[in-house]
């Protein structure tokens, strides 16, 4: 695993891809990847069609979902290619999925769900785990007892806490000096759960943005000015993001 870090900033997909070429009839690796592809994209346009089903609950409508999801820019533009990205899709649908229906029927079954597939997600992306932590808040908007809302989004949040308590055991053994090495681009994730490090960042970037536009050394005599420039270009700019992110086809469902 360690070595797979080294050559790849996140591997699963590149360690299933070779491991499924091992038992795989086909002649090149190239070959099964597009194989796996193939079946994520397939079950990624399944799953859209049943979320679809699953919020309008009209079956007969189901043509709509799929030609929707047929005609989608970034299915149709990337599917010869081999990426991770279809696979990061299919499991994040598989959760979206899960969560919809656990919204609606709360069950120990659902919430497990749930949980594997938007593990596999985050195994595919490991920006899934923004939909981790964020996805179960949901819940608190359900019309039911506080008491009731916390206990259901806690069951979504269950292997994972148990998964974190595991891992903050496991560090106390772990030699950290070398998380770099050992973890690759998880390393990332640990480094900036330090808050040192976003004052850090922060503070660079300022700096670099008063050297660019004022003079160097004007970071030290208008800081506080700096720091509110840049804090609000960066609020517009993701703000923007957000927004341009849908594409056109979602807002005609």
């Amino acid at each position: 695993i360690a070595a797979l870090f080294k050559v790849f900033p996140w591997p699963f997909f590149s360690w299933l891809v070779a491991n499924v070429h091992q038992i795989s009839w086909f002649p090149h690796i190239e070959q099964t990847a597009h194989f796996i592809n193939a079946l994520l994209i397939a079950t990624t346009c399944i799953l859209f069609i049943r979320i679809y089903a699953e919020i309008t609950n009209n079956e007969g409508s189901l043509w709509v979902a799929a030609v929707l999801v047929l005609t989608l820019v970034g299915v149709n533009k990337y599917r010869a290619d081999v990426m991770k990205d279809f696979g990061y899709w299919c499991f994040y649908l598989a959760g979206f999925y899960s969560l919809l229906r656990y919204y609606k029927r709360p069950s120990w079954a659902v919430a497990i769900g749930w949980q594997i597939f938007t593990g596999l997600a985050v195994l595919f992306r490991i920006e899934g785990l923004v939909v981790v932590a964020m996805g179960p808040l949901v819940l608190f908007f359900k019309n039911v007892p506080l008491k009731e809302r916390v206990i259901q989004t806690a069951r979504l949040y269950s292997i994972y806490i148990i998964g974190l308590i595991g891992l903050l055991i496991a560090m106390v053994f772990v030699d950290t000096s070398r998380i770099d090495v050992q973890l690759g681009r998880l390393s990332t994730i640990v480094y900036h759960l330090n808050i040192d490090s976003w004052i850090k960042i922060f503070n660079s970037a300022v700096r670099k943005v008063g050297e660019i536009y004022w003079y160097e050394g004007s970071h030290d005599k208008h800081y506080h000015v700096l720091a509110i420039i840049y804090a609000s270009s960066l609020f517009i700019y993701v703000l923007t993001k957000i927004v341009e992110c849908p594409s056109f086809p979602y807002f005609l469902v």
